[in-house]
């Protein structure tokens, strides 16, 4: 199971994408929809639209941070 697997072959449906929006948006301040996560298959097209939607509301100061957050996850 990885990320270029599809999200609802592994079990998941509607329900568990409304939750993961809700945490999502709840984490982030950000305006994701259920749709627009059914609307790709696989965790990692997930990702991306949750990585577009955080860039496209940060600034250049919170853009450098992400960067520097996600390359400290790569360490790890």
């Amino acid at each position: 199971m990885g990320i270029h697997d599809n999200f609802f072959e592994l079990g998941g449906d509607s329900l568990l994408a409304t939750r993961i929006v809700t945490r999502l948006n709840q984490a982030y301040q950000l305006e994701i929809t259920v749709r627009m996560l059914m609307d790709v298959a696989t965790v990692e097209e997930m990702a991306q639209v949750v990585a577009r939607e955080l860039i496209g509301e940060a600034d250049e100061e919170e853009l450098a941070s992400l960067l520097s957050e996600m390359e400290s996850d790569d360490d790890e």
